[in-house]
């Protein structure tokens, strides 16, 4: 006999879970989609509860469609490989987050074009998350990301040199100032590219004290070129 509650436990919980899922199968199967309660927990000392609900659309042969999208038509275009589904993979929630979780793949929405494989956090099994195709490659090919990540700076930094060539005069700035250095406010720059498809941040620097990329406007450079010249004068 279910005993019944009076005041929601960690305990008593995990079996009204259990029965409400059940409960949502039956539901499911009339419309063909995959209802689950994803998360339950107790609040105001155990006389109340939140719960969430998931709702995943199936296919015509009753799957969820995340699923079933995990096949080699979609996969092999996005570089990732059929036998990760089920696998876990580490990440933090997001940028900011310093905290890595444990996520284990669970399909693929490939209509979302920036965040398409679908995972959840490791002992949340139906709450679901979304994230982009090289957060997970990175963790199961990370040489060869490494090297194809590699492959793609050098070329866009050969690109931006070669746009400084062409578009370099037509922004006023000078051809020879390629691999030259600027003083900026926080720092010492060097020049090594430039991006036409950008309207104002469009010359690309690094800044030496920490080597990083950074963007600058032509005012930018040609106020910091022209401070060099009258030093040197």
């Amino acid at each position: 006999m279910t005993p019944k509650i009076t005041k929601f436990t960690d305990e008593n919980l995990v079996p009204l879970r259990n029965a409400v899922n059940d409960a949502l199968g039956s539901v499911g199967k009339k419309f063909n989609v995959t209802f689950t309660l994803a998360r339950i927990a107790a609040f105001t000392a155990g006389l109340g509860a939140s719960a969430e609900l998931s709702l995943l659309a199936n296919n015509a042969e009753g799957i969820p469609q995340e699923l079933a999208a995990w096949n080699d038509r979609n996969l092999v275009p996005l570089g990732l490989k059929k036998e990760w589904l089920g696998k876990t993979f580490a990440s933090p929630l997001s940028r900011s987050s310093g905290r890595w979780q444990t996520f284990t793949i669970t399909g693929l929405n490939p209509e979302d074009k920036t965040y398409p494989v679908q995972a959840s956090k490791l002992g949340e099994p139906t709450t679901r998350y979304s994230f982009a195709v090289d957060a997970v490659r990175r963790h199961f090919e990370p040489e060869a990301v490494l090297k194809e990540t590699t492959a793609k700076r050098a070329a866009a930094a050969d690109q931006a040199r070669e746009d400084w060539k062409k578009y370099a005069e037509s922004r006023s700035l000078k051809p020879e100032w390629i691999d030259q250095t600027f003083r900026c406010n926080d720092g010492v720059y060097k020049i090594v590219g430039l991006l036409p498809q950008s309207r104002k941040f469009c010359v690309k620097c690094i800044r030496l004290h920490d080597n990083s990329e950074r963007l600058c406007t032509p005012e930018m450079v040609r106020k910091g070129m022209g401070k060099q010249s009258e030093a040197a004068a």
